[in-house]
């Protein structure tokens, strides 16, 4: 407000362009703070009713510094926007422990972002209801995964990266889903990766 009542001038323009940076920077720091307290519980803990797409919502801001160098990331088609998080545009609520589900969101999305040209790279996320199943839907545009590694991806020490590296994020991945009664598989469509999970919905009652 001090700086609106200013007299117009060039200082004055670039002070309010300035602090509305400091505004967007700040909306950035709350919403990782926040979503490092979450993940940060312990991974023991009962399972809740819970909304799954606020779950990918907590990962996407966690991978976002290492993301936004990488590829364009969408959620339900819309472009990822740190600043303009709703954890409740979308409702789809399964019965999880949402930390661990979390830790397969990110162990996913950093599993399909490797350094290339980020014009040309593409994550999409789809979240959506299939019968009695939550199916969350993770495809990317980096060529795609050969024979060899889809047949033991989810096998320990198996790394899909061509330098190297332990590999047992994938596994952790299908170990926790399996946990919570579903189901994880990959394949290869289009010209990428295309990762399928399915999550039991949560039956609503009936009036």
């Amino acid at each position: 407000y001090d700086i609106e009542a200013l007299e117009n001038s060039d200082i004055k323009n670039r002070m309010l362009q300035d602090s509305k940076k400091i505004k967007e920077g700040l909306n950035r720091i709350a919403n990782i703070v926040e979503s490092m307290r979450e993940i940060s519980h312990s991974n023991e803990g009962e399972k809740t009713d819970f909304n799954v797409y606020a779950t990918i919502l907590t990962a996407l801001t966690m991978a976002h510094n290492r993301a936004k160098h990488i590829s364009k990331i969408y959620l339900n088609g819309e472009i990822f926007d740190i600043n303009n998080i709703d954890n409740n545009r979308f409702i789809f609520k399964s019965n999880i422990q949402k930390q661990r589900i979390e830790q397969i969101w990110i162990i996913i999305i950093n599993n399909a972002l490797e350094i290339e040209n980020y014009e040309n790279r593409e994550l999409k996320i789809d979240i959506l209801e299939e019968k009695n199943s939550i199916l969350v839907r993770f495809k990317d545009n980096a060529g795609g995964l050969s024979k060899e590694i889809l047949k033991k991806l989810f096998e320990p020490f198996t790394s899909s990266k061509s330098q190297g590296g332990m590999g047992i994020g994938l596994s952790i991945a299908k170990k926790i889903i399996e946990e919570h009664n579903g189901s994880i598989k990959a394949y290869n469509e289009d010209n990428g990766a295309l990762f399928e999970i399915r999550l039991k919905k949560i039956k609503e009652d009936k009036v």
